[in-house]
Parts: C-alpha cells; sequence; structure tokens
C-alpha cells in the first residue's frame, strides 16, 4: 500500500487508521532495550566483546532515531513548526550523541 507523505506521522505514531502498528511498537521496543542496555554497560567487569555488542546496539538505535527524526522532518507540513516543537527538540537532542560517536575525536 502506498502512503502519502502526511500519513507518514502516524503511521510511525502507531494512529494511522489502517497501517499496522508494529513500527510504533518496535520503536517503543527500541527506547526500552536502549535503556536497559545503558544500564547493563554501567556494570564492572564486563566481558570486552559484550561491551563492543552493547556499543554497536547503542549505534544502531541512535541510526534508526536519526532516520525517524529525518522522516518526521520530512514528512511534517510545518517542518520549522516540528523542528521547533517541544518533541522536535526532544529527538533532536535523542540522536545528537550521534555526531559526537561518529566523530574522530570521540573517545
Amino acid at each position: 500500500m502506498v502512503y502519502r507523505r502526511g500519513e507518514l506521522i502516524e503511521i510511525i505514531d502507531g494512529t494511522h487508521p489502517t497501517a499496522p502498528r508494529w513500527p510504533a511498537y518496535a520503536h517503543q521496543g527500541l527506547i526500552m532495550l536502549s535503556a536497559v542496555a545503558i544500564a547493563v554497560e554501567t556494570e564492572n567487569g564486563l566481558p570486552g566483546w559484550l561491551r563492543l555488542a552493547l556499543f554497536g546496539f547503542e549505534i544502531f538505535v541512535l541510526c534508526t532515531f536519526a532516520a525517524e527524526y529525518l522522516l518526521r522532518l520530512w514528512a511534517a507540513k510545518n517542518r520549522w513548526g516540528y523542528a521547533t516543537s517541544f518533541w522536535g527538540i526532544v529527538d533532536l537532542v535523542s540522536v545528537l550523541p550521534l555526531f559526537f560517536v561518529l566523530s574522530s575525536n570521540w573517545t
């Protein structure tokens, strides 16, 4: 099925009347799993492979959230309005760590 640009936000939020709800459930699941991963990562003595796996998962989550932010920005009727709204700023702040992680100065 083909959806209009304006319907994408409803699909992401799980409020579209005919689209499946799994994108919204997947998004909520990623938020919860990310919180668990961050909590586990604070434990001392984790094996190196687990630290690497958690770091990879965090990068995956950040990339997913960055893609969601860009999709919401693209689909918004008033892009500047979304970008400067409370939730737009929250979404932007949630993906800013990705730029720090991907910079060559991050250690």
